[in-house]
């Protein structure tokens, strides 16, 4: 008996400890839930539904009695939690009972105790939701944000040591600076505990990611195939959460199916699914092309959704202020553009692993997302149509994201990039444009349009109409940017010239600007303004070099 205790000691300390925080829950559940209302009724969530009134989430009977369980699902729904933990737990004693060991050689399977405190904080999320979930106290929800921030806080700082191949002391430092700075907010401004945690979440994910471009952080495949399941049972969990909250669709207060509860077990499930992952990491597996090939697509799919369904629903909720229909409908929109563009892009290494490609990256699905979806739909089946070749991505292409095809639509000895299409053959001059179009965002290809209309009106009014299309279009103001800033032939950028470029453009577009604003405001002398600022500067680049 004493040998089977010692063999299982992690998962006996384990249980021992989850039966007395579930007796001291029960036991402060039964004295009352004492302590102030959780600030959540009065947030956008709403306590999450269960229970909670739909026409005034405060006047709901559970914000000042709210019983044993104020929640009763959302309560017993992180059991998922308790069960998944413990299992992790009995399987570091069962092999050390058994003498058998993983095939992978990490932190995970080496007796270092990351695997043992992964458990344990897994096990707390359980009953760390349940204080709030049965309570709805405000002390209640900073125990439930304590919980989720450990989880991520291990997330980031295991990533981090694995990255930089430190030791168990700086993932230490670096676990408790990030669970202590976000649980220490929470307590001071409890109404933006969940600001804090996502906070978080997107370190994880940023850590996750430089994990993944590590050549020397390798996982065999079967980890990645849980990293892939976890991720897709995440991220399908995250949006039955959203839709779950108070006045959601899915919102049945008093049903015995409860959105948020599915939300609880899937989330358990995505813990699981990470484990198996972090178990899998050896540096000497050797993986197949096609495999990394497959697993590239499916990172691609992830990432797509997280970035671009991300600024979809915070574009709709912080900008447009729509509803939660119009938020949701705009995060699948972008999500769904964002994982089958960076499907084609992550599967053909199109983006560097440097600071630069990342940014552009992220531009690339958000600000920029209208040129880089012009790219995706337009320019890259005309670049097929015309016979032409995506090229194998290249040190110069990486280093900022770019596809490159050997065929121009418009013609042989012409090169013409859209979004992060370019065509007939990459150049730092191409370049320039593909960060035009990121910097500018919506603005570039409408006043690169403009721009070429105004040079060929004032080439008319000048009398100067040889080859009119191409003149007017050497004095649009973006190719004036990028003839200055890149080489046509060559890699190099002029950063001299490239910030005139920049700061000229800026004051470009600044007058046009004038000429909407003076409108909506009433002002004659500001759109008069912009319109003669615009008008002699398109005068005097029409008079201008080159012929």
């Amino acid at each position: 008996m004493a040998g089977t205790l010692s063999n299982y000691r992690e998962f006996t300390a384990g249980l021992a400890g989850t039966l007395a925080i579930l007796g001291a829950f029960l036991t402060i559940g039964a004295m009352g839930w004492e302590g102030n209302p959780d600030p959540c009724f009065r947030q956008a969530n709403g306590c999450y539904c269960e229970s909670i009134n739909q026409t005034n989430p405060v006047r709901s009977a559970v914000r000042l009695r709210p019983g044993l369980f104020a929640q009763p699902v959302n309560t017993w729904s992180n059991v998922g939690f308790i069960l998944v933990g413990l299992s992790m737990l009995w399987w570091t004693g069962w092999e050390r009972a058994t003498g058998r060991r993983a095939p992978w050689n990490n932190r995970f399977t080496d007796g270092s105790g990351y695997v043992t405190m992964f458990a344990l904080i897994v096990i707390f999320m359980g009953p760390g939701s349940m204080f709030f979930h049965a309570s709805l106290r405000e002390w209640g929800g900073w125990i439930d944000s304590l919980s989720m921030n450990l989880f991520m806080g291990f997330i980031a700082a295991y990533n981090v040591v694995r990255f930089f191949r430190m030791g168990i002391g700086w993932f230490t430092l670096f676990f408790l600076l990030l669970v202590g700075t976000a649980s220490i907010l929470t307590a001071a401004d409890s109404s933006n505990g969940q600001i804090y945690f996502f906070v978080l979440c997107g370190l994880a994910f940023i850590s996750q990611v430089l994990i993944y471009w590590r050549p020397s952080v390798v996982s065999a495949p079967w980890g990645w195939w849980w990293f892939i399941a976890g991720a897709s049972v995440f991220l399908t969990a995250l949006v039955i959460w959203r839709l779950s909250w108070t006045k959601a669709p899915l919102c049945d207060p008093d049903a015995i199916a409860q959105g948020h509860g599915a939300w609880h077990l899937l989330s358990a499930a995505m813990t699981f699914c990470l484990w198996q992952y972090f178990r899998a990491e050896d540096a000497s597996v050797v993986i197949a092309g096609w495999m990394w090939k497959m697993a590239n697509v499916f990172f691609g799919i992830i990432m797509g959704l997280v970035v671009g369904g991300g600024f979809g629903y915070l574009f709709g909720d912080q900008i447009l202020d729509a509803d939660s229909t119009v938020t949701l409908i705009l995060a699948a929109v972008f999500g769904g553009f964002g994982a089958v563009f960076s499907a084609i892009a992550f599967a053909h290494k199109i983006y560097g692993h440097n600071p630069l490609a990342i940014i552009g990256y992220i531009l690339d699905l958000t600000w920029s997302s209208v040129n880089t979806l012009a790219g995706l739909i337009v320019w890259i089946p005309a670049s097929l149509l015309a016979g032409g070749k995506l090229q194998k991505s290249t040190p110069d292409s990486r280093r900022s994201g770019c596809f490159v095809y050997n065929v121009n639509p418009r013609g042989a000895h012409l090169d013409t990039t859209i979004g992060t299409v370019v065509a007939g053959g990459w150049s730092a001059h191409e370049e320039v444009h593909v960060w035009q179009a990121r910097i500018f965002g919506p603005a570039y290809m409408v006043t690169y349009g403009l721009s070429w209309v105004l040079n060929v009106i004032f080439r008319l009014v000048i009398a100067r109409t040889k080859d009119i299309a191409m003149t007017a279009y050497r004095r649009i103001i973006w190719e004036d940017w990028a003839y200055w800033g890149g080489a046509s032939s060559g890699s190099g950028i002029r950063w001299g010239a490239w910030t005139g470029g920049f700061f000229l453009t800026l004051l470009y577009l600044s007058l046009l600007a004038l000429i909407p604003i003076g409108i909506a405001m009433g002002e004659i002398a500001i759109w008069a303004g912009g319109i003669a600022g615009i008008c002699l500067y398109s005068l005097i680049r029409s008079l201008a070099g080159p012929k």
